[in-house]
C-alpha cells in the first residue's frame, strides 16, 4: 500500500508539473498581458510607458525565464530588494497569489460539499428505486428525469435559476456571502441555488450509474439466495446488493467531486460566489498569469487527491481489492 501511494503521488507531481506548463503556454499564447487587460485600452497611456510598465513587471523576459521564476517565487518567496516578486499577484500588485486562494477557497470546498450533499441525496435513493421497480412507469419517468439532468447544460440552467428566481422569489446572486459560523442561515440561503445546480446536473449521471451497478448485481446468484432465504426484500437491495454496487457509483462520485473542483468556473461566476473558479476566470480576463497557475495547481491538487481517496476507499469498501 505504501509503495502504491509513493508511485500515485510522484505521478500526481508530474501531472501538476505539466498541467502548469500546458497554462502557462496557453496564457502566454493570449494576445497582450496584464498591463493591456487594465491600462491601455483607456488610451491614457504612451507606448513607451506601456514598455516601461512591461520593463518593470519583467515581461518582456523570454516565457522560459518567467516560468521559472515563478516556480522559484512559489516555492520559496521573494528577497526583499526584488521589485516584481512573481509570488505576487500582477493585478492585485503586492497580494500574495496564495493569500488570494486561501481567501477564495473556502467558499468553493462549502459549495464542493453541498454540491455532492445534495447529489448523494438525490441520486442514490432515485438510482435505486428506478432499479427495483425497472421497466415500470415510475422508473420511466425517472430516467427521463435523469436524462434531462445530462441533457441540458449546467450554464443554461443557471440562468434560469436566476433569471425565474429574480422573478418568483425576489432572488439575486449575493454580492457577499457571510461566514456559517457567523450567520449560518444567510451562509445556506447564499449556497443553496448553485449546490441545488450542481447537485441536479451532477446527480443525473449519479443516479444512472446506481440504477445500472444495482440492476447487475440484482441478477446475480448470492442475491437470488438472499431471497430464497427469506430475507426482508429491504435487507437484500440495502444490506447485500447495494454495498456490491458500490464501487462503480463511488468513481462517479471521486469523478464528479473532481469535476466539481475543476469546473467550478461557471457555477461560480453565474451565482457570484467567491471561489477558486471565479479568482480563475477574473485572473484568465486580466492576463494574469501568475495567479491563474496557483489557482490551476490547487484545482488540478484537488483532482489528483480526490482520485486517489477514491482509489484507497476501494479496499475498505470491496476486501478483494488490494493494492500491490
Amino acid at each position: 500500500m505504501a509503495a502504491y501511494i509513493l508511485r500515485r503521488v510522484l505521478s500526481a507531481a508530474l501531472v501538476v508539473v505539466l498541467v502548469s506548463v500546458f497554462v502557462f503556454l496557453a496564457i502566454n499564447a493570449q494576445k497582450g498581458s496584464v498591463i493591456e487587460a487594465n491600462i491601455a485600452g483607456s488610451g491614457l497611456v504612451s507606448p513607451n510607458e506601456l514598455t516601461a510598465m512591461r520593463h518593470e513587471l519583467q515581461l518582456d523576459r523570454s516565457p522560459v525565464e518567467r516560468y521559472l521564476t515563478w516556480w522559484h517565487d512559489m516555492l520559496f518567496g521573494c528577497s526583499a530588494n526584488e521589485k516584481v516578486c512573481y509570488g505576487n499577484s500582477l493585478q492585485a500588485r503586492g497580494v500574495s497569489i496564495w493569500r488570494e486562494v486561501a481567501d477564495a477557497l473556502p467558499n468553493t470546498l462549502e459549495l464542493l460539499i453541498y454540491g455532492m450533499a445534495l447529489s448523494l441525496f438525490i441520486a442514490v435513493p432515485i438510482g435505486v428505486i428506478s432499479a427495483v421497480r425497472q421497466d415500470s412507469l415510475l422508473d420511466d419517468a425517472l430516467r427521463l428525469f435523469a436524462i434531462l439532468g445530462l441533457a441540458v447544460p449546467t450554464f443554461f440552467l443557471g440562468i434560469l435559476i436566476v433569471i425565474y428566481g429574480s422573478r418568483w422569489f425576489d432572488y439575486a446572486p449575493p454580492t457577499r456571502i457571510p461566514y456559517i459560523w457567523n450567520d449560518p442561515i444567510g451562509n445556506l440561503k447564499a449556497f443553496f441555488p448553485p449546490a441545488l445546480l450542481l447537485g441536479l446536473s451532477l446527480g443525473a449521471v449519479t443516479m444512472r450509474m446506481t440504477r445500472s451497478a444495482l440492476l447487475e448485481v440484482l441478477r446475480q446468484d448470492f442475491v437470488r439466495t438472499a431471497r430464497a432465504k427469506g430475507l426482508r426484500e429491504r435487507r437484500v437491495v440495502l444490506g447485500h446488493a447495494f454495498r456490491n454496487s458500490a464501487l462503480p457509483v463511488l468513481t462517479i462520485v471521486g469523478n464528479q467531486a473532481g469535476f466539481l473542483l475543476g469546473g467550478s468556473v461557471i457555477v461560480e461566476s453565474i451565482f457570484n460566489v467567491a471561489g477558486v473558479g471565479l479568482l480563475a476566470y477574473r485572473s484568465i480576463s486580466n492576463h494574469d498569469y501568475t495567479q491563474v497557475l496557483a489557482t490551476t495547481l490547487v484545482l488540478t491538487i484537488g483532482v489528483v487527491a480526490m482520485n486517489l481517496i477514491v482509489d484507497l476507499l476501494y479496499a475498505t469498501i470491496d476486501p478483494r481489492v488490494r493494492y500491490a
